[in-house]
């Protein structure tokens, strides 16, 4: 039968073994905390890098948009890399020079061609004669 004192013992051992359960269950949750705080910092941190990567992104896009702006620009001097381009190029810098050095030559004489006797014999036409019945 059960006495008092048994069901008073039974209480007690149940009080003891719920004061035990209850100390357990704090202690997880205190770890359960602590594990939540430290994952919490890790999220923020995270959101922090995120949102840097982010701008650090946008930063990169921007300059990837002024590369691409300038190789565009400058995509049209590609053929000038070719040789057969550099080749006709080299040939028409001498062409030019030869053209300048011709040129100089006409501002200092003229008509190399002629002596001076047939230059002066043509200045003495040229003076006699109007300039509009020799372009005609």
């Amino acid at each position: 039968m059960n006495t008092v004192a048994e069901r008073y013992a039974r209480l007690s051992r149940c009080y003891i073994q719920l004061a035990d359960q209850f100390s357990e269950l704090d202690l997880e949750h205190m770890e359960l905390k602590c594990k939540l705080v430290e994952l919490i910092k890790a999220v923020q941190n995270n959101q922090q890098t995120i949102a840097e990567l982010e701008h650090h992104n946008c930063e990169l896009t921007q300059q990837a948009a002024a590369k691409e702006a300038q190789y565009q620009q400058l995509r049209q001097f590609e053929l000038l890399l070719d040789p057969k381009i550099q080749a006709e190029l080299s040939e028409a810098e001498k062409v030019i020079l030869l053209i300048d050095e011709t040129l100089y030559e006409r501002s200092q004489d003229t008509d190399p061609a002629l002596s001076a006797a047939d230059k002066a014999l043509l200045d003495q036409l040229l003076e006699a004669t109007p300039t509009q019945n020799i372009a005609a």
